[in-house]
């Protein structure tokens, strides 16, 4: 059996300033194994006339992969970021959105995890022979 736990709150303290606080916990049992994730996530995002930044901070902990947790991101425009985070460690983020125009935007995107115990992440072509990740995006997008 599998059950998941989500604890969120939100709150705004200015037009400019908003904040979101969740937990996630998760916890797995097949047969007499047992393990157990947490997650504690703080969100904070400005927002200032054409300009809005959007960061994160989350700090996880989970016994293994069958006790992943899956945190959705905001990201840039028709793009998605949803990371299964495992083992011990930190995901952090910051978007900023820039309206040029009416009609002109600009996103920059940059995402980095680190794992504590772990000398490498992924394997075959896609390791990296090092404890953290990095993820960078830049979408510019004009509309006609």
């Amino acid at each position: 059996s599998k059950t998941n736990f989500w604890l969120n709150a939100d709150y705004k303290i200015s037009p400019t300033w908003s904040f979101k606080t969740k937990v996630q916990f998760i916890t797995y049992n097949l047969e007499k194994d047992h393990s157990e994730g947490i997650a504690l996530i703080q969100d904070v995002n400005y927002h200032f006339k054409s300009l809005t930044i959007s960061g994160r901070v989350a700090l996880f902990d989970t016994d293994n992969y069958d006790t992943r947790l899956y945190v959705y991101e905001r990201d840039a425009w028709l793009t998605f970021s949803v990371p299964a985070l495992q083992g011990i460690g930190s995901r952090k983020y910051i978007l900023v959105h820039y309206k040029l125009s009416r009609k002109t935007d600009i996103w920059f995107r940059w995402a980095v995890t680190e794992y504590e115990n772990q000398e490498s992440i992924g394997s075959g072509g896609e390791l990296i022979r090092a404890n953290h990740k990095n993820d960078v995006k830049l979408q510019f997008r004009i509309r006609f």
